[in-house]
């Protein structure tokens, strides 16, 4: 199970939300921050910073820890968002590998295809968002 939260242009930290429970996000409200966890396995994940590019990947989940506990920073708007499920083995031989879903919705619009981690090809960049446009719904499972 995914759990995520967002951070607010104006540094307001959302509550987390559970897969596909709800969206993280308030529309019309700008995301400068994404925080993950899953309850099996590892997540690494990344954000691109509208009009600056792309920030380190970060693996934790703690609005505290500015290095490793989310990405992003306040006050930077992000466009975009790289998310990738590394599946634990015991889960590998049971179901086979998965992979993290999500996509997220520009300020105002419907959402965008979803992207499975950092695929590319098949209508996929890698990568949910689109450069230069900053989102205000984010959801993952």
């Amino acid at each position: 199970m995914f759990t995520y939260g967002v951070m607010l242009t104006d540094g307001t930290i959302l509550p987390f939300v559970n897969n596909l429970s709800d969206f993280a996000g308030l529309p019309g409200r700008t995301i400068t921050g994404i925080a993950i966890k899953v309850n099996k396995g590892t997540v690494k994940y990344r954000v691109h910073v509208k009009g600056k590019g792309w920030l380190p990947y970060v693996t934790g989940c703690n609005w505290s820890d500015a290095n490793n506990g989310y990405a992003g920073y306040p006050g930077a708007v992000i466009d975009a968002v790289e998310v990738y499920y590394d599946t634990p083995a015991d889960i590998v031989a049971k179901y086979g590998y998965q992979k993290a879903q999500y996509r997220v919705a520009p300020i105002g619009g419907g959402y965008y295809p979803w992207q499975f981690d950092n695929e590319t090809g098949n209508g996929q960049d890698g990568h949910a968002g689109c450069f230069g446009i900053a989102f205000d719904k984010f959801q993952l499972y």
